[in-house]
């Protein structure tokens, strides 16, 4: 007497068969993405990362991805680094300041560049109603920063500068006029459609994490890049706290993680000084 809970026979090898082409189908794509977007280690992607004075740089992937890390591993590239800091509070900027050479300040100060090269500038968000004060002082800060050049701005809330402090005109001015003056724009955000479209365009330097929005992924197959199809096989697959990186210059990518480790490099000292005209 047949048993009715057994699998009958004939289904069988159609299960194997299944089960051998969807094998099939993922050994290819590791072997795409290995060739076209290859795994590296942070000490092998760290000198293949060339990142010029000028050029921006966006970071984008959802709350706990791994962005505010990699933003922070990346900074010591450039000698001259304004971070914009906009929470009431953050353990990740008081370690900058408290072990890593970055000076705190309110607002932004006529200091020589040289003497402090590495700062955060942090008004007070400690209060209700602290947006209008925050506003006016980034505004202030950008525009300084305009004018001076040559500083690497580093923004991780992408959307609280657009939306919360209505400050996007500013990134749009950063974003298409400010490589003539060398600033570098880093700005990260939880969703690209949050923030002016200008953080793909304009970057040279992109930092995607795994995205399930179809929006955000459409608008990797526009960027132009020879791979754009695999560029969105990888951040479909990419690990916990992996990302894609994209060169849109040179069109290379691989998928890399920040460093564990803050353990800070020296800064690139080919950067030209804020404030001061090229010899």
């Amino acid at each position: 007497m047949s048993d009715p809970m057994r699998e009958p026979r004939y289904g069988r090898p159609k299960r194997r068969r299944l089960r051998a082409v969807g094998d099939h189908i993922e050994a290819e794509r590791n072997a795409l993405l290995s060739v076209h977007a290859p795994r590296m280690e942070w000490a092998q992607f760290w000198p293949k990362f060339e990142w010029k004075q000028s050029q921006h740089v966006a970071l984008i992937g959802p709350n706990g991805s791994g962005k505010t890390t990699m933003q922070i591993a990346i900074l010591p590239k450039r000698t001259y680094v304004a971070v914009l800091a906009t929470k009431p509070s953050d353990e990740t900027l008081e370690d900058l300041i408290e072990n890593h050479g970055y000076d705190k300040y309110a607002e932004w100060l006529d200091v020589d560049p040289d003497k402090s090269p590495r700062r955060i500038i942090w008004p007070n968000a400690k209060k209700l109603g602290a947006k209008e004060e925050q506003a006016d002082i980034f505004h202030k800060v950008l525009e300084r920063i305009f004018i001076d050049g040559r500083w690497c701005v580093a923004i991780d809330e992408g959307y609280y500068f657009a939306r919360r402090l209505k400050l996007s005109d500013d990134m749009m001015d950063y974003w298409t006029q400010a490589r003539s003056s060398k600033i570098s724009f880093v700005v990260g955000t939880q969703r690209p459609a949050w923030v002016p479209l200008e953080i793909y365009d304009e970057s040279t330097h992109l930092f995607i994490w795994r995205l399930n929005e179809r929006a955000a992924l459409q608008r990797v197959s526009d960027l132009g890049a020879a791979n754009a199809d695999v560029a969105k096989m990888a951040i479909a697959n990419l690990e916990e706290h992996q990302c894609l990186y994209i060169n849109k210059r040179t069109g290379f990518m691989c998928r890399t993680r920040a460093p564990l480790s803050r353990k800070t490099p020296p800064p690139n000292s080919s950067d030209s000084t804020p404030g001061k005209k090229d010899k």
